[in-house]
């Protein structure tokens, strides 16, 4: 897990602050480092990379696995739209109960 959970944190580094090389290459150096660092449990949230691109690299898939991961998509887009429509009913009743 340990792996997973430095290559997240690292990620997050480039990604989210724009972290320059050296500050990653200071980071992954064993002999600056006294021990494992301390890193935060990754986040529950997948890690996506959005503009990933591979040069000459087929993008291979079965159609109907496809269909089904959009299927699968589409219905946790539904129960988290129905979540979110129940706690903002549920929001706005208690706020009418503290007026």
């Amino acid at each position: 897990m340990y792996v997973i959970e430095t290559i997240r944190f690292l990620f997050s580094l480039t990604l989210l602050f724009n972290a320059l090389p050296q500050v990653i290459d200071e980071l992954l150096d064993v002999s600056v480092s006294k021990g494992k660092p301390g890193y935060l449990m990754a986040s529950e949230i997948p890690l996506v990379l959005y503009d990933a691109e591979y040069e000459d690299l087929p993008f291979i898939y079965d159609a109907g696995i496809f269909i089904v991961l959009l299927v699968a998509i589409h219905f946790m887009y539904i129960v988290t739209l129905v979540n979110a429509a129940t706690l903002s009913r549920i929001h706005g009743l208690r706020s009418e109960l503290l007026l």
